[in-house]
């Protein structure tokens, strides 16, 4: 599940409570005056833990969708600016290249159409491969972070996820803030 803005602040209440202590708990629920605690001792265990396992239900649900949003939106970025670079790197050079070696080669108009068109078949070809190699590199990153905890039990290191500058899916949520 997703809180949007406030998914961060969800998220760090819920890792306070995990982290409360016994004393702390009894210090809270003694602050919440005598009718809190009536209807905290009415509840009983049972719905206690309903209501603990239900609530960390909802947080990893909320986290899953959190870290797989900001995958997506760190791949799309990603992909983008790969696909831009390439694209400006491959169209200067290949039409630098192209058009001098045309000049030199021949001489008029249809010498420099060809030389353009040269250039431009060449930057078309390294956009789209570095367009699809971005994506498939996100791709797998999006893996990594679904496969997070199989990874870890086979002691596999991550491996498109440092390529998007995280060690860990830990630190995408951690960006985020």
């Amino acid at each position: 599940m997703t809180y949007g803005p406030e998914t961060e602040t969800v998220e760090a209440f819920i890792r306070h409570l995990k982290r409360m202590t016994p004393e702390q708990w009894s210090a809270a629920w003694a602050a919440g005056g005598p009718a809190s605690m009536a209807t905290w001792a009415a509840a009983g265990a049972a719905a206690r833990i309903a209501a603990w396992d239900a609530t960390e239900d909802a947080a990893w649900a909320a986290a899953r969708d959190a870290a797989r949003a900001a995958a997506w939106y760190a791949a799309r970025i990603a992909a983008r600016n790969a696909a831009e670079d390439a694209a400006e790197d491959a169209a200067e050079d290949a039409a630098w290249a192209a058009a001098w070696d045309a000049a030199e080669d021949a001489a008029g108009d249809v010498a420099r159409s060809a030389a353009w068109a040269a250039a431009r078949n060449a930057v078309w070809d390294a956009a789209v491969d570095a367009a699809r190699s971005a994506a498939r590199d996100a791709a797998y990153a999006a893996n990594e972070i679904q496969g997070a905890d199989l990874m870890r039990e086979r002691g596999q290191p991550f491996y498109f996820l440092p390529v998007f500058g995280f060690a860990n899916p830990e630190e995408i949520t951690n960006a985020r803030s």
